[in-house]
């Protein structure tokens, strides 16, 4: 299982997010009666920390992490761990769909790649349009992301007053806020995956994609712990 913080977080406030975030899960898998002696935990950590009113060089040092992420996700496949489950906030999602993209195009070209079995984007900081083509050359956009993705769990609220500001900045609102502009792309990309996996002759068990949207807003009938 792997953390990855947010925006304008330091590295010590992003350790302790991740080991607030981790006693919870083992909680969870101790309630749920898995043992949580049988999973690492890890903290990914990027320089955001770039300050409130810089945003944009945020998400150039994100980009650039997304790289770095792409080849921890490697070594740990090297490893033989049975599944890896990435949870991000915020602007660290910025981080890990950047190393998903890079993965997936290396799939889509029949190279050593990295899929995570789940990944789970809470609040996310990033356009709700990101698994759609970007209509400008500035977007940063990561339509394969899913390509490297078994399970994708988008975790929305409507009352996030720090998402509500992302529109300022970018061209749409954030992924994080609401959900996808439209799940269309997300279903093109679960019969894209198919198709490729039989033009290859299939093995069997294809490697499926699959998606679902937690609406935690006030007036959302999935609030699951208000």
């Amino acid at each position: 299982t792997i953390f990855i913080h947010g925006y304008n977080v330091r590295a010590k406030e992003a350790l302790a997010d991740a080991q607030d975030y981790i006693t919870k899960l083992r909680t969870a898998l101790s309630a749920d009666g898995q043992d949580p002696g049988g999973c690492l935990f890890y903290l990914f950590t990027w320089p955001g920390d770039s300050g409130s009113a810089r945003f944009n060089d945020a998400q150039e040092f994100d980009h650039l992490a997304g790289g770095a992420f792409f080849h921890f996700l490697m070594a740990l496949r090297s490893q033989s761990v049975k599944s890896i489950s990435v949870f991000t906030h915020s602007l660290g999602a910025h981080v890990a769909l950047r190393g998903l993209a890079v993965s997936s195009e290396r799939f889509i070209s029949n190279k050593p790649n990295a899929t995570v079995e789940s990944l789970i984007l809470k609040g996310a900081a990033v356009e709700d349009d990101v698994f759609s083509r970007p209509s400008q050359p500035n977007e940063y956009h990561f339509p394969e992301a899913p390509f490297s993705i078994e399970q994708l769990h988008m975790v929305v609220s409507r009352s996030d007053e720090v998402l509500r500001l992302f529109a300022l900045n970018e061209f749409d609102q954030a992924l994080g806020l609401a959900g996808p502009e439209t799940m269309a792309p997300l279903r093109s990309l679960q019969s894209r995956l198919e198709e490729i996996y039989r033009s290859r002759g299939g093995d069997g068990n294809p490697r499926r994609f699959t998606f679902r949207l937690h609406d935690f807003s006030p007036t959302s009938a999935t609030i699951f712990n208000p």
